[in-house]
Formats: structure tokens, C-alpha cells, sequence
């Protein structure tokens, strides 16, 4: 599978607790696409939007519908304590994907000393 990042070049300061969320998410669903979507590139892109750091990664592989694996636990790391996880810092996980037309994941989360 071959990622391609992009990066606006903004200042995108992150407190330690939030950097490592951030982290574990792109890891997670970056294994998810290699383990799921049969994609052969997956794109992560990061940018700054206001007080705001907005991760996407997508892919055109498979797709899934996404309320069957976010809206209950399943006992891992998994999409829904990811989604846990990016809440309790005040951001936000949307995923958009549909079954032959690839996902979408974006995280946000509020930059540190933002507002």
C-alpha cells in the first residue's frame, strides 16, 4: 500500500496527550485500510483550519457501512474507542465510506492554546 501525505505548512501546535491520540488514530486507520479496504494507496492529509488541526485519511478501496463498527465497542482499539478517545479531548471523528466507494476518516481536534 503506498501513502501519500500532504501538509499545508501551517503551525499545528499539539499538546503531549492530544499528540498521541492523534498518533494512535492515523496508525489505526491506516491498519485499517491495509487490513480492509484493499486500496493500493491511502491518502493522509493534515491541516490547519482556524483553531483546529484536521487529519483526513482516505482511501478508494472497498468501503464498509461505518455505523456497524462505530456505534458499539468491540473490544480492541478499534473505530468506536477511537471515536471514544478523540471526544474526550473535545474533537470530533467522522467517517464517511460506503460499501465499493472507499472511506473517509477525518479527526479533528482544537489545537494547543487555541481559544
Amino acid at each position: 500500500m503506498r501513502v501519500v501525505l500532504t501538509d499545508d505548512d501551517a503551525d499545528k501546535p499539539l499538546d503531549d496527550t492530544t499528540a498521541a491520540i492523534v498518533f494512535r488514530a492515523v496508525r489505526e486507520l491506516l491498519v485499517n485500510a491495509l487490513k480492509h479496504a484493499r486500496s493500493l494507496e491511502v491518502k493522509v492529509s493534515l491541516r490547519r483550519t482556524e483553531d483546529y488541526l484536521e487529519v483526513v485519511v482516505a482511501d478508494e478501496g472497498v468501503g464498509f457501512e461505518p455505523e456497524a463498527v462505530t456505534s458499539r465497542p468491540n473490544g480492541g482499539f478499534g473505530l468506536f474507542s477511537l471515536r471514544e478517545q478523540i471526544n474526550s479531548l473535545g474533537g470530533t471523528l467522522a467517517i464517511t465510506s460506503a460499501r465499493g466507494q472507499g472511506t473517509s476518516a477525518c479527526v479533528r481536534v482544537r489545537l494547543k492554546g487555541a481559544g
